[in-house]
C-alpha cells in the first residue's frame, strides 16, 4: 500500500515549519513533530493571528485561500 499523498499547504508547513502563516479556511491541519504526524485543531481566531504574525515580521512566508482571506487587508511595507 502506498503512502498518503500530501497536499501541497502541508507540504510547505512541513518543509519551511514555524515561518509560514497560514490563512485559509481549515479548521484541523496535519503537523509533522518529531517525526510524527498529528492533527492539529485551528481556532477561528487563527487566520487574524497567522496575519499579524506575518505583517510583524514574525512569519516570512502566507499562504492564503480566498476562504480565508475574505476582507482582510495583506500587505508589507519594506523600507532599506
Amino acid at each position: 500500500m502506498l503512502p498518503p499523498v500530501n497536499s501541497l499547504l502541508d507540504s510547505l508547513n512541513w518543509h519551511f515549519g514555524t515561518i509560514v502563516a497560514e490563512v485559509t479556511g481549515r479548521s484541523k491541519r496535519v503537523m509533522l513533530k518529531d517525526g510524527r504526524y498529528q492533527l492539529s485543531q485551528r481556532s477561528s481566531s487563527s487566520n487574524v493571528a497567522e496575519t499579524n504574525a506575518f505583517q510583524a515580521d514574525e512569519k516570512r512566508i502566507l499562504v492564503f485561500s480566498q476562504a480565508g482571506g475574505t476582507g482582510y487587508l495583506i500587505q508589507k511595507l519594506y523600507i532599506k
